[in-house]
């Protein structure tokens, strides 16, 4: 059996003190990744905690996440799960079956893995009867007697070309040529005991891209397959 202690509803948690949280509750809160370190023999390797809050493309979405990854490359008896997200705040009312909320998302899991090295993730409900942007699939069914309705959404489709195809095991590579959060992101990750590559890209532009990538460090004679 493995305690996993941490449980942050924010990344900053896990490396910065909440004083917020401190004021409120009279404790210390956050700064997880050394806060632990003297019973670190007890302890999961894994500490958890939430994208929520941390989403925006336009400012934190990807300076946090660096930062986490600079603070785990500190501290590297740790590695991160990102274990609850799906749409919150102002946006998250309403369904949204298209592809907006879906390319918001991914987004999101490309940051968490391929800035973040993030080494799981979590979508918050499979199946939702709420009129929000937290479920993959819908329904309408409430109890015996309603019609047994199911709605999928753009965003099941999106979240599976990660969990489809990247399977537990398996290690993420670099790529580098691709980390525009709103044209084309892209993250590899290479099977443990085969010679699978699987690459994951996400197109957040009004226009089409070309894709070639390029693989080097592979040795001599083995490339690509397409």
């Amino acid at each position: 059996t493995q305690i996993v202690l941490s449980e942050a509803g924010t990344l900053t948690s896990l490396y910065q003190t909440q004083t917020s949280m401190g004021t409120k509750y009279g404790g210390t809160y956050g700064k997880y990744m050394t806060a632990f370190n003297s019973i670190t023999n007890l302890l999961s390797h894994c500490l958890s905690a939430h994208s929520y809050g941390t989403d925006d493309p336009n400012n934190q979405l990807v300076s946090v996440r660096q930062t986490l990854k600079s603070q785990l490359a500190a501290n590297p008896f740790w590695r991160y799960w990102q274990s609850e997200y799906c749409i919150l705040g102002t946006a998250g009312p309403g369904r949204d079956l298209t592809m907006t909320t879906a390319l918001n998302v991914s987004r999101v899991i490309w940051a968490d893995l391929a800035v973040a090295n993030a080494s799981a993730w979590h979508w918050w409900l499979s199946l939702s009867q709420a009129d929000y942007k937290d479920g993959l699939l819908y329904t309408d069914y409430w109890q015996p007697g309603d019609t047994e309705t199911l709605y999928c959404s753009k965003n099941f489709w999106a979240f599976g070309q990660w969990s489809r195809f990247i399977r537990p095991g398996w290690k993420r590579v670099d790529m580098t040529s691709y980390a525009n959060v709103f044209g084309l992101m892209s993250a590899a990750f290479a099977a443990p005991a085969s010679n699978a590559l699987a690459i994951v890209f996400i197109n957040a532009s009004a226009t089409n891209q070309v894709i070639a990538p390029d693989a080097t460090g592979l040795g001599a004679g083995r490339g690509i397959a397409y």
